[in-house]
C-alpha cells in the first residue's frame, strides 16, 4: 500500500511523455521542439544527406588515392 502513491505518478509520469513527446516524435515533430518540421521535408531530407554524402565519399576516395600513391613511391626509394 505504501508504493501505490509512488508507482502511479511514475505511470503518470511514463503516460505523459508518451503523449506529449514520444507520440508527437513519431509523428514527425515534437511541438516542444523549436526545430519541429513538418512531414514534408523528412520527405525530402534523404535527397540532400545523400548528395552531401556522396561528395564527402568522392572526396575521401581522392585524398586515399594521394596517400597511397604517396606510400608507394616512398616504398620503392631506395635508401
Amino acid at each position: 500500500m505504501t508504493l501505490l502513491a509512488p508507482g502511479l505518478v511514475l505511470a503518470g509520469a511514463v503516460v505523459a511523455t508518451y503523449l506529449f513527446c514520444v507520440r508527437p516524435m513519431r509523428r514527425g515533430g515534437c511541438p516542444m521542439a523549436q526545430t519541429a518540421q513538418p512531414r514534408s521535408s523528412h520527405l525530402e531530407a534523404p535527397a540532400t544527406v545523400s548528395s552531401d554524402l556522396d561528395a564527402e565519399l568522392a572526396r575521401a576516395r581522392r585524398e586515399l588515392a594521394v596517400l597511397r600513391e604517396r606510400a608507394a613511391s616512398t616504398e620503392h626509394t631506395p635508401s
